[in-house]
């Protein structure tokens, strides 16, 4: 039960730094994400796989080919 709570908030804390990315940015590549991140581009990208799937993600699209993550514009 522990590391599903440890997991649930590390996959919070990365889509809130994904939230701010997106006020910032239209889009970014994975790796210079990664950078600003601070995080393996592997393991970013599990994570925006999984939080792309959330009804209120930040990201509105990941391309492969390019490498870039597309951020929705956020709420205001």
């Amino acid at each position: 039960n522990l590391k599903v709570l440890i997991s649930s908030i590390y996959k919070n804390l990365i889509n809130n730094r994904l939230f701010e990315f997106s006020k910032e940015c239209d889009k970014l590549s994975l790796s210079d994400l990664s950078k600003k991140m601070s995080i393996n581009q592997e393991r970013l990208l599990d994570f925006i796989t999984l939080i792309k799937k959330q009804r209120r993600s930040p990201i509105k699209d990941y391309i492969p080919t390019t490498q870039e993550v597309i951020f929705k514009h956020p709420e205001l």
